[in-house]
């Protein structure tokens, strides 16, 4: 309520007395027609202020809830993220993701924490990968040597406090380290056939035991492929490799690399034992690769 100046002598008691009880009567009548002190019920004729409008188009999320489906053109970058507003594109039209699963969630994940993206992204990624396995098809080996893979992404934290519920779980072609391939207009059961690994397969364009080396997706012009996935073993499970283990691992690479190069006298492979970090993220295989023409 506005403060009003001192009444001069000329005014009466009476006036100032009117006056008090007509501003209280405005007040009581504001909180009745809009609830609290925000002014304005159903026969307001006001216009809403720039941050009023803004507030009333943030009371909904802001990313629509996706559909399985649907193509996005996304870069490399891109699918590394969290979140990802960007609108579907028709799938007949060139397209690096594909959404093969989209679930739902609810708060009882987080607990009475604030709900955050980092809570979600546990909870998704094991549904992710499950899910991943049954669309795209073949068997392990083809999956660990090739070079699709799922990616998922997430509301925002301020979509998850508006009501957000929704996860998406897409497949990618990683074309190189930092680009996409393009995909077909429908990637389900796309390493379902024989020669899946020729098209997607993890491939390089040099020694693949050269740090820097060039990976690639075999589509793509190659000297090397990754043609088998070596288990290590180590005595317990979570105990990471030891020298001779390492050893053996590799011994079993080369006597596979000759048996796939047709038994030469003299042959190259490569080896990748996995390092500490995919070790303790779960990774126990390592890759063996050969030169290819």
């Amino acid at each position: 309520m506005p403060r009003h100046a001192r009444p001069r002598h000329a005014r009466t008691v009476k006036a100032a007395i009117a006056l008090v009880l007509a501003a209280v009567a405005v007040l009581v009548g504001m909180r009745y027609a809009g609830g609290g002190d925000d002014v304005g019920g159903p026969d307001a004729t006001t216009e809403p202020t720039a941050e009023e409008s803004q507030d009333v188009h943030l009371s909904k999320p802001t990313v629509p809830h996706p559909n399985e489906g649907d193509c996005h053109d996304l870069t490399a970058a891109q699918s590394r993220r969290p979140h990802d507003a960007a609108l579907p594109v028709p799938c007949r039209r060139p397209h690096t993701t594909q959404t093969y699963y989209v679930g739902t969630f609810d708060l009882s994940i987080i607990g009475d924490r604030s709900p955050s993206t980092a809570d979600v992204a546990e909870f998704v990624t094991p549904r992710c990968d499950r899910r991943f396995v049954k669309w795209v098809g073949g068997d392990r080996s083809t999956r660990v040597l090739s070079r699709a893979h799922p990616v998922w992404f997430v509301p925002s934290d301020r979509d998850i406090e508006l009501g957000a519920r929704w996860y998406r779980c897409d497949l990618v072609v990683s074309a190189s380290d930092d680009r996409l391939t393009e995909l077909p207009r429908n990637t389900e059961d796309l390493l379902a056939s024989s020669s899946a690994l020729d098209e997607y397969g993890l491939c390089s364009r040099g020694s693949p035991e050269r740090r820097g080396s060039d990976g690639v997706v075999c589509s793509k012009r190659h000297s090397w492929q990754a043609f088998s996935a070596i288990r290590v073993r180590t005595k317990r499970d979570d105990a990471f490799p030891s020298r001779k283990q390492l050893r053996d691992a590799r011994n079993r690479c080369r006597d596979r690399a000759r048996r796939e190069l047709d038994w030469p006298l003299e042959w190259k492979y490569g080896w990748q034992p996995p390092n500490r970090t995919q070790w303790t993220g779960g990774l126990r295989w390592g890759l063996c690769w050969v030169p290819r023409d």
